[in-house]
């Protein structure tokens, strides 16, 4: 079924005996498997999600403009365009880094190739440039981080600046601040 060689420069190579069954299911469905559970169910998913959560994002923007909370609308609603945008850029990114997985590798199979090597750079991309796009859009993110290294930086409160440190999330919001200074 699945044969291992070793070439005459020592390097190891696999081949699947033709006829086999496992070279039916490799050349009729496993590229499609594969594909459909790396790129198109995750990117799917991620934009049925996204499109809620923005939708609820845009919701609570248009309830705090109403004057129905006592959040403070401007608070709330540069929470909400960072999120939005952040959560647009994750997915954005995630479909132009795996599109050339999708497209490439069915078609191309040698590994020698500059298609190859491109595929190969968006998975690295694709692993690797969340964490810039988190640190790019949330102010928290980039300021928690920011302690993380420098040890010494302030906190930073739910709505992103520093007057809110040592409440809870409710008081930041309400405005209100029972803490001792």
């Amino acid at each position: 079924m699945v044969n291992l060689a070793k070439s005459s420069a020592g390097k190891y190579s696999c081949s699947i005996d033709p006829g086999s069954l496992a070279h039916t299911y490799y050349n009729a469905f496993y590229f499609y498997y594969d594909i459909t559970v790396y790129s198109y169910l995750p990117l799917s998913a991620m934009s049925v999600l996204n499109a809620l959560i923005i939708a609820k994002l845009v919701a609570a923007k248009l309830h705090v403009k109403d004057g129905n909370t006592s959040a403070g609308g401007t608070t709330m609603s540069k929470v909400s365009d960072s999120v939005t945008v952040m959560l647009v850029a994750v997915c954005v990114l995630f479909a132009v880094s795996t599109t050339p997985y999708a497209v490439i590798y069915g078609n191309n199979t040698d590994k020698t190739t500059v298609k190859y090597a491109i595929m190969a750079q968006c998975f690295y991309v694709n692993h690797s440039a969340n964490i810039f796009v988190y640190l790019i859009f949330n102010k928290r993110f980039r300021a928690e981080c920011s302690k993380l290294v420098c040890f010494n930086s302030p906190k930073v409160g739910p709505a992103g600046d520093t007057s809110s440190v040592g409440q809870t999330d409710e008081q930041a919001m309400n405005g209100t601040n029972t803490t001792n200074a």
